[in-house]
């Protein structure tokens, strides 16, 4: 992804051997409009290509060599620290706020207390909801970071999510919600 939005525009067409350092700085300042993170990402696949290219006798010169993430992006922006909720800040916030829907509050109710990902929430389907053993499947093709892995056929596991007492009144409420649909929400 990083290859076709970032580097094939802009270098793609040149020769190897053509390719500046002035090219990589490009490059690299142009996928940080999208982010910082996504520029460092593209500044290790083009010194990997480059690698990669002196490897095979393609060239002779990387003009990735003198190119630091720290000279074209600045400085590392400093972690964010966690936003956790106080006990205070919960019992504030569970009552449903007016015109979010019934739907939308149960919702967030369930990813509280679920801890799931929204992502796994919102694909979720009755077939993997059992109520009567209070358990929830989500399957791998569902969980961040293995719908690719799943998608390539490769062996990932499934999440298993215990159903308390109060998920299981949250899940029974929607289920009257979903009017037959297969889905959760």
């Amino acid at each position: 992804q990083q290859f076709r939005d970032y580097i094939k525009p802009i270098i793609g067409a040149l020769p190897v051997k053509d390719v500046t350092p002035a090219d990589i700085v490009e490059v690299t300042e142009r996928a940080r409009v999208k982010s910082q993170h996504v520029a460092r990402l593209v500044l290790v696949l083009l010194r990997e290509l480059f690698s990669h290219a002196i490897a095979r006798h393609v060239t002779d010169t990387d003009p990735c060599a003198h190119v630091k993430a720290k000279s074209v992006l600045g400085p590392r922006p400093v972690n964010r620290t966690r936003v956790a909720l106080s006990e205070r800040e919960l019992r504030e916030a569970l009552p449903a706020p007016p015109g979010i829907g019934r739907q939308n509050e149960l919702m967030v109710k369930a990813l509280l207390a679920t801890a799931v990902r929204i992502g796994e929430l919102v694909n979720a389907e009755w077939v993997d909801v059992d109520l009567e053993r209070r358990l929830w499947r989500i399957p791998p093709e569902n969980i961040k970071g293995r719908k690719v892995k799943a998608a390539r056929g490769e062996d990932v596991k499934e999440f298993i999510v215990p159903i308390t007492d109060q998920v299981l009144d949250l899940f029974i409420q929607l289920q009257d919600l979903a009017f037959g649909s297969r889905y959760v929400l």
